[in-house]
C-alpha cells in the first residue's frame, strides 16, 4: 500500500517542478482555482490537502486521519473540482458526487467549500429539519454534488427523488463521528444504491476522519479497492489534538462556574475582535449560562433544539464577526471552520474522550495559536487525567483570574476601544471631560472610566486552589522534603490556635515535596498569616500563580485518610502528629527528625 508522502516526491522529480509540495504550481493546480484560493486567504496548502491531492486526483481510494482543524474538507474538494473542469456538466442533471457528514452545520460548511471553489457544479446541501420539498426541487433542477446527512440522503434515495448510480465519487467526512451518531446502517443502505460493490467498478471511495476505529477500517476494507491510499497525518504521535493549542485546566466548584467563565473569557480572549467558543454538557445549561450576566461580551446560543433556519443565522453571525462569544453544546463541536477561535471553553470534562479532542480542535486552526481551558471539579480530576492519556496531552492547572488579571485585562481592552474613537467625537465630549477632572481628578476620573467601560464594577477573589469564592490559596514552603500532607498539618499546629485551623481547607502537596498549599476565607487570611510570621525555617505567601501538586490519589497516605482511628481527632478528622514511641519506625521518626526546626 502506497503512501503519500511516497506519491509526493514522486510527483516533485515526475514533473521537475521547483516547488515545496505545499505549492499550488508544484500540483499543477489551474490559475482559476489558485486565484480563488488566494482570494479566500489560502497561501499555500496544509499537509493533510497535499499529502493526499495527487491520490485523490488520479482516481484513487483514500482513507485519510488527520487532526481536526487541519483542512480535511478542502483535501477532498480541491482535487475533484481540478479533476471535474474538464467535464461537460450541462450534460448530466445526476449527482457525480456525493458527500456524508454527520451533522447539518458541517453538511453546509462543505457545501460552502464546493462553492467557494466552482461556479460549473451546481451544489446541493439536504439534511433534517428542514422542508423536503425545497431540496427536492433543487435535486430535480440539477445537482452534480451532493453533500447530505445520512438519514435525509436515505429518505430522498428510497422515495426516488435522489437517483445515486451515476455517481463516481463518495465521501465520507468525519467517519468516526457518523459512527459515533449511530449512522452505520443507513450510510450502507445509501451505498447499496452506488456502484461500490459492483463488478469493473469505477467508483472512488474516499474517508477522512480524526480517529480510526475498528468500523471504519471494516468499511475501508469491504469498499475500498486493494491498492487504496492510506494517509496517516497522526500515525504514532501521542498528541491526537492540534499541536497549536494550549491546553489548561481550572478546578471550581458548579456554583461558581459561570461567574468564573466569565473572568476567563475577559482575560482569555485577546480583544473585542476575538472569538470563544464555549462547550456546555446539556442544553438546560446552554441555556442557563447565554441568558446569564456572566458572559460580558456579545454572545449566542446555539444547539438542538433551537431551529435550523436560526442555527445557520447564527453561525453565519458569528463568522463573520458579528457576536463575539458562541455558547454551545456538541452540535458546534465538527466541521466549522471558523479560524479565528481564539479560545474554546468546555464547562466539564465529557465522557467521551474523542469530544475533548473535536471540541478543542475549534481552536488553534490553520496554523493559528489558541487556548483550550477545561473546568474541573475534584471528583473529575481522573478524567482528566483519562484526557492527557489518550489524546496525549498535558493540562497546566491554573488558578480562577484574579482582580489584578482582571484590572489589567480590562485596562488594555479600554485602552484599545479608546483609540477607536474619532477625533471629532473627542472633541464634542472634551467640556463635559474637563468638567469631571476638575471634581474628581485626572487619574481618578480615568480610572473610573475604564471600569466602567469594562462592565466592573465589582470584583470578586476566588481561590486559585478551588475556585471558592472569598476564599485565597496559601502557600507553605520548607526545606526539607516530606513524604505526606499530614506532616504540615502537624507545623501548622505549633503555629495555629485551633479554632483558626478550622478555616484550612483542602491542603495539598506541592509536586517537589518542599510545600503544600491550601485554602483560607479572606476574613481568616491576616490572622492565618500573623501567626505564621513567627515560622523559623518556614515561608508563607498568598499565592498569585498555582505552582504543581501532587496528584490526589498520591496526595494521600493510607494512615492520613478519614477513618475511624486513635490518630485521628474525631472533630477535624486530620491526622495528629503525636505518635508512640515505634522504636525509631513510622511516623514518628519522621516527626521527631523535623520538629526541631518548626
Amino acid at each position: 500500500m502506497a503512501t503519500s508522502s511516497n506519491l509526493t516526491n514522486g510527483n516533485h522529480i515526475e514533473n521537475g517542478i521547483d516547488e515545496k509540495p505545499s505549492s499550488f504550481k508544484f500540483h499543477n493546480i489551474s490559475k482559476s482555482t489558485r486565484k480563488l484560493l488566494k482570494e479566500n486567504g489560502y497561501k499555500e496548502l496544509f499537509p493533510v490537502q497535499y499529502e493526499t491531492y495527487r491520490s485523490i486526483f488520479e482516481g484513487r481510494d483514500t482513507l485519510v486521519q488527520a487532526r481536526t482543524g487541519t483542512g480535511k474538507t478542502l483535501a477532498f474538494v480541491l482535487p475533484l473540482i481540478e479533476k471535474l473542469r474538464a467535464k461537460d456538466f450541462e450534460k448530466s442533471r445526476k449527482p457525480i458526487i456525493i458527500v456524508l457528514a454527520p451533522t447539518r452545520e458541517l453538511v453546509m460548511q462543505i457545501t460552502r467549500d464546493f462553492k467557494m471553489m466552482t461556479e460549473e457544479l451546481r451544489v446541493v446541501a439536504v439534511y433534517g429539519g428542514v422542508p423536503y420539498q425545497n431540496q427536492i426541487s433543487d435535486i430535480e433542477r440539477g445537482s452534480h454534488v451532493i453533500v447530505g446527512a445520512p438519514g435525509r440522503v436515505l429518505d430522498l434515495t428510497k422515495s426516488f427523488h435522489l437517483e445515486l448510480s451515476g455517481v463516481e465519487h463518495v465521501i465520507l467526512d468525519e467517519a468516526d463521528q457518523l459512527l459515533e451518531r449511530g449512522f452505520t446502517e443507513d450510510i450502507e443502505k445509501i451505498l447499496s444504491y452506488t456502484n461500490l460493490k459492483m463488478e469493473l467498478n469505477k467508483t472512488q471511495f474516499l474517508m477522512f476522519s480524526a480517529t480510526l476505529p475498528s468500523w471504519v477500517e471494516t468499511m475501508a476494507e469491504q469498499y475500498m479497492s486493494r491498492d487504496h491510499i492510506r494517509v496517516d497525518l497522526i500515525g504514532s504521535e501521542r498528541v491526537k489534538t492540534s499541536t497549536t493549542v494550549d491546553h489548561k485546566a481550572i478546578r471550581c466548584p458548579y456554583t461558581e462556574r459561570h461567574s468564573t467563565i466569565g473572568d476567563v473569557i475577559q482575560v482569555y480572549s485577546s480583544s473585542r475582535d476575538s472569538r470563544v467558543m464555549v462547550f456546555c454538557p446539556t442544553k438546560v445549561e446552554a441555556n442557563e449560562l447565554a441568558l446569564s450576566s456572566c458572559i460580558k461580551i456579545s454572545s449566542q446560543l446555539l444547539h438542538g433544539d433551537i431551529p435550523q433556519k436560526q442555527r445557520e443565522v447564527t453561525l453565519e453571525g458569528f463568522r463573520r464577526g458579528a457576536f463575539q462569544c458562541l455558547v454551545t453544546t456538541d452540535v458546534a463541536a465538527r466541521g466549522l471552520d471558523i479560524p479565528e477561535v481564539d479560545l474554546v471553553v468546555q464547562c466539564e470534562p465529557p465522557k467521551d474522550i474523542h469530544a475533548y479532542i473535536h471540541r478543542a480542535g475549534r481552536t488553534g486552526r490553520a496554523g493559528r495559536q489558541g487556548v483550550c481551558i477545561i473546568f474541573y471539579k475534584a471528583a473529575q480530576e481522573f478524567q482528566l487525567k483519562r484526557i492527557e492519556s489518550v489524546a496525549g496531552i498535558h493540562f497546566k492547572k491554573i488558578g480562577a483570574p484574579q482582580p489584578t488579571d482582571l484590572i489589567k485585562s480590562c485596562s488594555k481592552e479600554a485602552g484599545n476601544s479608546l483609540n477607536k474613537i474619532p477625533t471629532d467625537i473627542v472633541t464634542s465630549f472634551k467640556p463635559y471631560a474637563e468638567e469631571l477632572i476638575t471634581k474628581v481628578g485626572a487619574v481618578e476620573c480615568v480610572a473610573r472610566a475604564i471600569a466602567y467601560i469594562s462592565g466592573y464594577s465589582q470584583m470578586e477573589t476566588r481561590s486559585l486552589l478551588s475556585g471558592q469564592k472569598d476564599f485565597c490559596a496559601i502557600q507553605l514552603k520548607i526545606n526539607t522534603e516530606a513524604r505526606f500532607v499530614g506532616f504540615f498539618w502537624g507545623i501548622l499546629r505549633r503555629y495555629i490556635n485551633s479554632d483558626t485551623m478550622d478555616n484550612i481547607k483542602g491542603m495539598r502537596m506541592c509536586e517537589d515535596r518542599l510545600g503544600c498549599v491550601f485554602d483560607v476565607p479572606l476574613s481568616a487570611k491576616d490572622s492565618i498569616l500573623t501567626q505564621l510570621s513567627d515560622m523559623r525555617h518556614g515561608e508563607v505567601t498568598v499565592l498569585s500563580e498555582l505552582p504543581s501538586l501532587v496528584e490526589i490519589k498520591e496526595n494521600t497516605a493510607s494512615w492520613g485518610k478519614r477513618r475511624p482511628d486513635s490518630r485521628f481527632n474525631s472533630q477535624d478528622k486530620r491526622p495528629r502528629m503525636e505518635f508512640k514511641n515505634n522504636r525509631g519506625r513510622g511516623p514518628n521518626r519522621f516527626s521527631n527528625r523535623y520538629s526541631k526546626n518548626y
